[in-house]
């Protein structure tokens, strides 16, 4: 969660998704991904989302 000081309103990283995907016009992954994990060259890095699975990511059993 991130506090805003001069608000005082809590934000969970779902509405900050969506406030960056408002602004910039990108989706949270692109933006995510040019912004911050490119320039520090993070390339083995993932957003991850359910229905994506990079094949040399681990993968949990279900019992």
């Amino acid at each position: 969660m991130i506090l805003l000081p001069l608000r005082g309103y809590a934000l969970g990283n779902d509405v900050l998704g969506l406030i960056i995907e408002k602004v910039t016009g990108m989706t949270y992954e692109k933006y995510i991904e040019e912004n911050v994990l490119n320039p520090m060259k993070l390339n083995n890095t993932y957003l991850y989302k359910n229905e994506t699975v990079a094949e040399h990511m681990a993968q949990g059993i279900t019992l």
